[in-house]
């Protein structure tokens, strides 16, 4: 088999007019993706405002905003130590890339403190693909990671499994708009039936990560390879997401993030090519779009390449 797991679903950190100025080293984007981490739950009729601004952000920054909802004690939460991590003050609370802690979930103040964060360049950068095993018991993960410039201090990994479209009951304390508008919540009932997104089903192995580097020196490059169960709490595992999380373990800070689709088996692995003539090759960007060449072009991407007896091949490309 020539390749096993390809970057279909690798993001380099391509940014709007928020972008930092001077991200791009080379080839090498070090452009910030902003994480914020929500306390949460659906009995906490407060808590319908860290709804409204989690999609506030997602449809206005989808490129580099990721949102992770850690419910608890609702029919969302789990048991793997995600609230223990956060240690809210109350519900609802959120941080952003744990680097300001116990701000109020609210969308005018996830988009401050977003705009502050993604303006500073990021000193490190992760990617990575995730893959489902072919039975979909297991997930298969392959992470990169490169530092723009030299840092001293531990650095660790840790993955968060996403879930969208789950369906459920929120309490909401703003219908009626007792305390005022929320996004249309306060035209809604005390009890809203909805389909909640970017729900934590689990961080592997741990809140504070696994250690993979230590002073690492300017433009160093590391390979992490991980297989995790896939949690069984899930509903629909087409619907599901990785996060990676790279973290300054000295500081507790998160350095970058990476959000991408879980593929299918089928979707990465190839069937093993014989000696069948060619017939033809097609090009893609890493978001899945065709391009008709890349001759004149820079970046990653895939290369397709069709055999006439049927199967093709798969590669990442780097120019």
């Amino acid at each position: 088999m020539k390749t096993s797991l390809v970057a279909l679903a690798v993001a380099l950190f391509a940014i709007s007019t928020t972008k930092a100025e001077n991200s791009t080293i080379g080839n090498i984007d070090f452009t910030r993706n902003v994480v914020i981490e929500e306390a949460t739950g659906a009995w906490c009729g407060f808590c319908v405002s860290g709804i409204a601004g989690m999609e506030y952000m997602n449809t206005n920054y989808p490129d580099n905003f990721i949102a992770i909802a850690v419910h608890y004690s609702d029919q969302f939460a789990n048991n793997d130590g995600y609230i223990v991590g956060i240690n809210p003050n109350g519900f609802p609370y959120a941080n952003v890339d744990r680097t300001v802690t116990n701000i109020n979930p609210v969308p005018s103040i996830f988009e401050y403190y977003y705009k502050r964060r993604v303006a500073e360049q990021a000193d490190a950068k992760i990617t990575t693909v995730a893959t489902f095993s072919e039975d979909k018991a297991s997930i298969i993960i392959n992470s990169d990671a490169i530092f723009r410039i030299a840092k001293d201090g531990k650095f660790n990994y840790s993955y968060v499994v996403l879930e969208d479209d789950v369906a459920g009951v929120q309490q909401n304390y703003y219908s009626g708009g007792r305390y005022g508008a929320m996004m249309g919540f306060e035209n809604l009932a005390s009890s809203v039936r909805l389909n909640f997104k970017d729900i934590s089903r689990v961080i592997y192995p741990s809140y504070k990560g696994n250690f993979f580097a230590e002073n690492v020196k300017e433009l160093s490059e590391y390979s992490i390879s991980e297989t995790m169960k896939t949690p069984t709490s899930v509903s629909k595992k087409e619907n599901l997401y990785l996060v990676s999380l790279l973290i300054n373990a000295t500081t507790g800070k998160i350095e970058n993030a990476h959000k991408v689709k879980i593929l299918d088996y089928s979707a990465v692995v190839s069937p093993e090519a014989d000696n069948s003539e060619i017939v033809d090759i097609e090009y893609y960007t890493i978001s899945g779009n065709k391009i008709q060449s890349i001759d004149d072009k820079q970046g990653v991407f895939i290369k397709k390449t069709i055999y006439g007896n049927g199967t093709s091949d798969v590669e990442k490309l780097i120019k």
